[in-house]
């Protein structure tokens, strides 16, 4: 607590009982890795180093101005842990700053939404460090930022993860059109998807070529499908994870040596 005159959390579990609640189903293979590191949630020894470990049960020792950062689609820190911090410092009238991009998940992959956020980062840290920071800034990541910033006071604990990705699983099935931002540049992806209870199976084709999904699972309305596509006769290992909301998608593509790219995707009519 002492240490650092100011700090910024960018996607930062606070919880550890409700993160490990909440993990993505690729992460199921290494829950008992976790709980080896993290503290093992069955026994009451193991849910005492949680608590223990976990930043949102010392909240009344943080003495440091926070900003606190995230992507409310993060499949892997889910919403709620930034929630839950934001809430403790915020009922014992303690600073914090929140940012909250409704279109992000586990980091910032759109330009304009980082831009927006390192603008807020530097004014931050200027204000508790001293020093300069930039003022100017374009007027697209002016009102991104506008949009972004959350008023600690609006912040209400929303349903558990827990309760979410125990909900029946969405129907994902049938023809779906993924749109990537790629810089500006839009990519188109033709994919069908097969499901079977929660497991998820099927096609791709793009611009660079054909592909499909290998293993895929969706739990509530968190999706996550491991995919390969053939491009210039290699094979490409690709993750995408997002949420579902009714009949579009939003979430991020990330793997084969590429940038992380966000995308959106609606139903094939």
């Amino acid at each position: 607590p002492d240490v650092y005159a100011a700090a910024v959390a960018i996607v930062a579990p606070s919880n550890l009982e409700t993160l490990l609640e909440s993990i993505p189903p690729y992460w199921e293979s290494f829950r008992t890795v976790f709980y080896t590191r993290m503290g093992d949630p069955r026994n009451a020894e193991g849910k005492a180093q949680m608590k223990r470990q976990s930043p949102v049960f010392s909240a009344d020792k943080i003495k440091t101005p926070l900003m606190v950062v995230q992507g409310a689609n993060d499949p892997r820190v889910n919403k709620r842990e930034s929630d839950q911090i934001v809430i403790a410092l915020r009922d014992r009238k303690f600073p914090v700053e929140y940012i909250v991009a409704p279109d992000e998940g586990h980091g910032f992959a759109r330009p304009v939404n980082n831009m927006a956020m390192l603008a807020a980062a530097e004014k931050f840290l200027a204000r508790h460090l001293g020093g300069r920071y930039q003022e100017s800034m374009t007027e697209a990541v002016a009102k991104r930022l506008g949009e972004i910033t959350v008023d600690p006071k609006s912040v209400v604990l929303e349903k558990s993860a827990k309760d979410s990705t125990e909900a029946p699983a969405a129907d994902l099935s049938g023809k779906w059109i993924i749109t990537l931002d790629a810089g500006g540049q839009q990519i188109l992806i033709e994919t069908e998807i097969k499901q079977e209870n929660g497991s998820l199976t099927g096609s791709l084709l793009s611009m660079f070529g054909g592909g499909s999904i290998k293993q895929g699972v969706i739990r509530g309305t968190l999706v996550s499908m491991n995919a390969i596509i053939e491009a210039q006769g290699q094979q490409v290992p690709l993750l995408i994870e997002g949420k579902l909301d009714g009949a579009n998608m939003s979430g991020t593509r990330s793997g084969g040596g590429m940038p992380t790219l966000p995308f959106t995707a609606a139903r094939a009519k």
